[in-house]
């Protein structure tokens, strides 16, 4: 049982529900992008809210090592990437023109 004078008790704890659940609730707008399928196999598709954007992707492998660096385009809010990747986790890095990122885990199984 929780204790509020102690601090040191076991047991659960009430929760804070004083942060935001998203950063919208803070007036901020964040980029964000779709990928899929994944686990992809051999090509991902890209979803992006803007109809026309360029997008630059950075695919590192878990080591920190650049497997691919490239710019793509989006038409019609999609852009398919084909991809001669090993199976494995790698984190894809997506970034678009007025330099807003997000990084995400990619799957590859073939």
């Amino acid at each position: 049982m929780y204790n509020a004078g102690d601090g040191c008790s076991g047991g659960a704890r009430p929760a804070n529900n004083l942060l935001p659940e998203k950063t919208e609730d803070f007036g901020l707008k964040t980029w964000d992008v779709d990928l899929f399928p994944n686990p992809a196999t051999n090509q991902i598709t890209i979803v992006s809210k803007a109809e026309s954007e360029s997008l630059k992707i950075l695919i590192k492998d878990l080591t920190g090592r650049t497997i691919l660096n490239q710019n793509l385009k989006t038409s019609g809010f999609i852009a398919n990437l084909d991809l001669d990747l090993i199976n494995g986790a790698y984190l894809i890095t997506l970034s678009n023109s007025n330099n807003e990122k997000v990084t995400k885990k990619l799957l590859i199984a073939r």
